[in-house]
């Protein structure tokens, strides 16, 4: 409607980069922005895919343009057409900003402004047209006169204003009447008759509605100035309810349960029933005669919308496609993981090819802090670097898309955590003689579909003093035992460890490796713990061992998958039985689970 379409400009107006205002605006019915409707839902949808889902990483509408012609990651394609519809917008919104600046603004200003403004966004003056924007029309007038008896407003509280302003507008929807329905009020209904009639809100408190209690005037004041009695509009009512009830055909509702509350049925109710209860000569002979036919009955018609006949539950997925589709011929540690904790992700993702999508303007998830603090340590460890590291985690947080409170909120804590890795960082000084820091690494080998490319991109490899090589990975949340990675269900430093001894990172290999490495960079308390960052100790065998271990795994892993009748299977092996992933509703698992996973 109309005066919907104003209120969410007035929201809209303060911030104009929020990503969920501004496509609230964008896909609204009276959007048009002078584009033709088939244009702009293609504009539209290729900008919030690419700019508007997941975090904000923009401040206003020009820094959103910057981010599309220009963006920050390299998979990203440039879009100067979004760019410039941005600033399309962006040209349109500037004159309503100007009422808008400040701390207090003059509120007849800003309506008029909102006015404007949303004739730009529809590209004409059609928002006034019908009931609906003759209502619309009077609500900016309304609100402008009451703004301008108040004087100034602050800013951030014209919105809610603006919206109890609204709530007392009323708009008669512009379309035809039913022919055959007909909902009225009991002033409407005195004058007319239908053969049917549906009294609703039989409930104390509704219908009678209580005689409203007068902070002025006593009922006594009230009879010595001969003012009409309260309660004689409960007689007024007790009037229409008999017109009413005496119809051809009468159907009473009431709500058992109001506001969440067991609600008392209206004293028309108890009266009648103790009425026909002594004409028909018992309660029970009452309760008969004024209970609805079975054809008729509203709750059996509810309880068959209910009814299921027969209840097939879901099966348990095992999709099985063939081997030349599974895309078995390229692989990285985190791969494998999947494959042996989620089969039918790595299904999803690589056979399917569905990629979730991110919610629009969404907090940042815990997949972007990672990714934001290996940043951080990347560009501490460089040579040229002369920032803290907690200036650099704060920074890559906020370019990130974290919010400026959160990021405040968290700084002490991060703090902490770049103490805690300049120690751990200090202790391993005369033991490591040279470091690589995200680094790739590859290798090839053979499998029953052919050669099958491993690569992998540590966090860092350190070079020891003895030749040997530790690796090292960042962990912003729990980091895995030494027991799962000794028993192949967390492979990945495992088999980094297996590329090293095989292919280089960056200038650093091959070599054995004799450590592996959780480092926890993270808000826990756990990140200044003595235990955070000590090598992992294995049970079976030493760290080449393990190494080896798991890269025969995955070569198992590929030759069980390469078999053509191998499904993939939704969680065999989840870490934690609560952990929800991106495809836990494309199989369905809620159908045919009680238990989101199982023990390792």
């Amino acid at each position: 409607s109309p005066g919907g379409f104003l209120l969410l400009l007035i929201h809209w107006v303060s911030d104009p980069g929020d990503p969920v205002r501004l496509l609230a605006v964008l896909k609204h019915e009276f959007a048009s922005i002078g584009q033709r409707p088939t244009d702009l839902q293609r504009i539209v949808s290729r900008l919030e895919r690419e700019a508007l889902r997941g975090p904000r990483r923009h401040s206003t509408l020009e820094d959103l343009a910057l981010r599309l012609e220009h963006p920050a990651d390299e998979k990203k394609r440039r879009q100067p057409d979004c760019a410039a519809f941005i600033r399309d917008i962006a040209r349109l919104h500037a004159p309503a900003s100007v009422a808008f600046a400040g701390e207090r603004i003059d509120g007849k200003l800003a309506a008029e402004a909102i006015a404007r403004l949303a004739e730009d966004i529809a590209s004409g003056a059609h928002v006034w047209s019908g009931r609906n924007g003759e209502c619309a029309a009077r609500f900016i007038t309304q609100l402008g006169e009451l703004s301008d008896s108040m004087g100034a407003i602050a800013a951030d509280d014209f919105p809610a204003f603006a919206e109890t302003v609204m709530q007392r507008m009323l708009a008669a929807p512009d379309v035809a009447e039913h022919p055959r329905i007909a909902i009225w009020g009991p002033l409407e209904a005195r004058l007319q008759r239908r053969d049917r009639m549906i009294l609703a809100s039989l409930n104390e408190g509704s219908w009678p509605k209580p005689a409203a209690a007068d902070a002025f005037l006593n009922r006594t004041l009230r009879k010595q100035l001969n003012l009409p009695d309260p309660d004689e509009r409960v007689g007024l009512s007790a009037h229409d309810f008999a017109q009413m009830a005496n119809a051809p055909e009468v159907i009473l509702l009431r709500a058992r349960r109001v506001d969440d509350k067991p609600a008392v049925a209206s004293r028309w109710l108890w009266r009648l029933r103790t009425l026909a209860a002594g004409g028909l000569g018992g309660r029970d002979e009452a309760e008969a005669a004024l209970r609805p036919t079975e054809n008729s009955d509203p709750l059996v018609w509810a309880r068959a919308i209910r009814h299921v006949v027969d209840v097939v539950p879901a099966a348990i997925p095992k999709p099985t496609p063939p081997a030349d589709k599974r895309a078995l011929n390229k692989f990285s540690p985190s791969r494998a993981v999947q494959l042996i904790r989620d089969p039918y992700g790595d299904y999803a993702k690589r056979i399917l090819r569905l990629e979730p999508l991110r919610r629009v303007g969404e907090d940042i998830d815990a997949r972007e802090r990672g990714t934001a603090v290996h940043l951080a340590v990347e560009t501490f460890e460089k040579k040229d670097n002369t920032r803290t590291i907690d200036d650099l985690v704060i920074t890559s947080l906020n370019e990130a898309g974290a919010t400026p409170e959160l990021i405040e909120l968290e700084k002490p804590l991060w703090l902490r955590a770049g103490d805690a890795y300049l120690r751990w960082s200090k202790q391993r000084d005369g033991h490591r003689v040279d470091f690589a820091a995200e680094q790739e690494g590859k290798i090839t080998f053979d499998s029953a579909v052919g050669p099958v490319e491993l690569k992998a991109k540590a966090d860092r490899v350190e070079l020891l003093s003895d030749g040997t090589l530790a690796i090292v990975d960042f962990k912003t949340g729990q980091p895995k035992t030494a027991a799962q990675v000794e028993r192949g269900l967390e492979p990945q430093l495992a088999l980094e460890a297996a590329i090293a001894a095989r292919s280089k990172f960056g200038h650093i290999g091959p070599a054995s490796t004799s450590e592996l490495i959780y480092f926890r960079m993270s808000l826990s308390a756990q990140t200044i713990s003595d235990k955070n960052g000590q090598p992992l100790s294995f049970d079976t065998g030493s760290t080449m061992d393990i190494a080896e271990a798991a890269l025969k795994g995955l070569q198992d892993l590929i030759e069980q998958y390469a078999d053509p009748s191998q499904p993939y299977y939704s969680k065999p092996r989840v870490e934690f039985a609560w952990s929800v992933s991106d495809y836990d509703r494309l199989a369905r698992r809620a159908e045919w689970t009680t238990d989101e996973g199982g023990d390792e």
